[in-house]
């Protein structure tokens, strides 16, 4: 299993960054902490770390490494 994040430009659909999941970093996590199973819905928190993979050179605007800290999240299961 994997995760990756990317950035658009314009009416997104030009992808100006792409980052893949920082498989090292000993931080990331996913949480489930509810499991409903009669409403059929999850929910949960989560901690991403994630480094560059395209363009190959960053700028101001596509940044080395992103960090989405403190997450939470919730899906329909079936």
């Amino acid at each position: 299993m994997g995760a990756s994040y990317s950035r658009s430009e314009g009416h997104s659909d030009v992808i100006a960054a792409f980052y893949d999941l920082d498989a090292i970093s000993k931080y990331n996590y996913l949480k489930i902490t509810k499991c409903d199973t009669i409403a059929k819905r999850i929910e949960g928190a989560f901690y991403a770390s994630y480094s560059i993979q395209s363009p190959a050179i960053p700028t101001v605007f596509e940044p080395k490494k992103v960090t989405f800290s403190s997450g939470r999240f919730w899906a329909n299961t079936q």
